[in-house]
């Protein structure tokens, strides 16, 4: 249960709550450049009937079942209703078992934000993009243009994934194969459009976010680009070992891929597109000075092998494989049968930690503690006494990403630290600012730092006095 209410995990759900109190508090946020307003939107409408857990259980299953009709209309190009039903029950049943293996980054389908409903527009982008090129029409094209104005808006990554690889990937085309002169125009007016969109959505979204600064081009380095190469064969090495399974089916999917293209098939558009796609963004990722390679930055290229392996195979070898599917099938849910453990789901989640906290805190009429940023959100949001932890950077600074900043107070009485842990807060370093505390109570797996009531004064509020 506690995957699904980390600090990362509860932004989406925190701003709506905040908004629900007072829809000015939306203007007191700080954003991101991912602030996922289209998640805070669907969100929104099912906590308008549910509470905060039951919504964020809710919307995860919302996005699991999304990814389940794509993944169905995507076979149904190529199969038919039976094979369909088969390809996409694996693809299901194998996710499902990913997702209860907790391997990393697949599991973020089971976190509300995280880039996972951008991956599902580059999804439904690609599909309509290979469709549009194929056959160029009207309602594709205004589709395409309204999905990636929404996203440019709200995740900066789109731009890597779709926009920069669909006019790329268009003007080749373009260029190579003959349309006739009504096509030629439409996708003119695609190439135009999406440009104008694109940028359009830039702007609005640097300006909601309010961030301006652009990594200058000479700090690019030879020693960041071999740092971001390794980490790229970290990441490769970290999630195939997790998995036997996962590890075989990336390796016959980009084998299949490879072939396609050393074979020249001209059907197989869409791992053109796909394969360009992998290599703008690890391009732009690698050399690019603020960006760095992360999982959940790469969500298109890990998740398409997983789903649409069938897609990539050669019709005739499918078509015979009736039993070995089935097969296959039977083996996952024999697994799944012994994997989940349905009692471990509560309607009404309250962690031990949270319980302790809240407990010794309202005993001692505290309320607002200094905290990092990684358990800050956490354990205010899941508090059913109202305790307010604000995160700190190690400097004891206010960190104001993505927080409504009017949440800090000038005063507090408690230090919240991490026990074993590099994240947050260090105690020593605590201890030497604040001085001793009068007590200590250990909520496992944090420690409470007690000073007198309302005596600790962050540096920002020391310098501007």
């Amino acid at each position: 249960m506690g995957s699904f209410f980390n600090s990362d995990s509860l932004t989406v759900p925190d701003l709506v709550r905040d908004i629900f109190k007072n829809p000015i508090n939306f203007f007191d946020w700080n954003f991101s450049r991912a602030p996922s307003f289209q998640d805070a939107f669907f969100y929104g409408l099912i906590h308008l009937f549910f509470n905060s857990t039951n919504s964020i259980a809710i919307f995860i299953s919302v996005q699991f079942i999304l990814t389940a009709v794509i993944m169905f209309k995507i076979y149904s190009i190529k199969y038919d209703i039976k094979f369909t039903i088969l390809l996409s029950s694996i693809s299901l049943l194998f996710l499902t078992y990913i997702l209860l293996e907790q391997i990393y980054p697949y599991f973020i389908l089971l976190k509300i934000a995280h880039h996972y409903s951008e991956f599902l527009a580059w999804l439904v982008s690609s599909v309509l993009l290979i469709k549009f090129l194929l056959s160029p029409n009207r309602k594709d094209m205004i589709i395409i243009m309204i999905i990636s104005l929404v996203l440019c808006l709200n995740d900066r990554l789109f731009y890597l994934h779709f926009i920069i690889p669909s006019l790329i990937f268009t003007m080749i085309r373009f260029t190579i194969f003959k349309y006739k002169k009504h096509e030629k125009c439409l996708i003119a007016i695609y190439i135009i459009g999406i440009i104008t969109v694109s940028v359009i959505g830039y702007i609005v979204a640097e300006y909601i976010a309010g961030i301006y600064n652009i990594a200058p081009i000479n700090s690019i380095t030879t020693i960041s680009i071999q740092q971001d190469l390794f980490g790229l064969y970290k990441l490769i090495l970290k999630i195939n070992r997790k998995s036997l399974l996962i590890l075989l089916i990336n390796t016959i999917f980009y084998i299949f891929c490879l072939m396609s293209i050393l074979k020249k098939q001209t059907t197989k558009d869409w791992v053109y597109f796909f394969l360009l796609s992998l290599l703008i963004t690890l391009i732009i990722i690698i050399t690019v000075p603020s960006s760095k390679i992360i999982g959940r930055y790469l969500l298109p290229y890990l998740y398409v092998p997983v789903l649409f392996l069938g897609m990539i195979l050669p019709k005739s070898i499918v078509t015979k494989s009736k039993f070995i599917l089935l097969s296959i099938i039977a083996l996952f849910i024999i697994n799944l049968m012994y994997s989940v453990k349905i009692n471990q789901w509560s309607f009404d989640f309250y962690p031990e930690d949270v319980a302790c906290i809240d407990n010794e805190l309202s005993k001692r009429k505290i309320q607002y503690l200094i905290g990092g940023f990684w358990e800050s959100r956490y354990y205010t949001f899941m508090s059913k006494k109202e305790i307010k932890v604000l995160p700190f950077h190690s400097s004891f600074k206010e960190n104001h990403t993505v927080i409504n900043k009017k949440r800090f107070v000038e005063y507090y009485s408690a230090v919240i630290i991490k026990i074993k842990s590099k994240k947050g807060l260090d105690e020593e370093l605590v201890k030497s600012h604040f001085g001793t505390p009068k007590e200590e109570i250990t909520c496992t797996p944090v420690k409470l730092l007690l000073y007198n009531h309302n005596s600790l004064k962050p540096l920002d509020r020391v310098i501007n006095q």
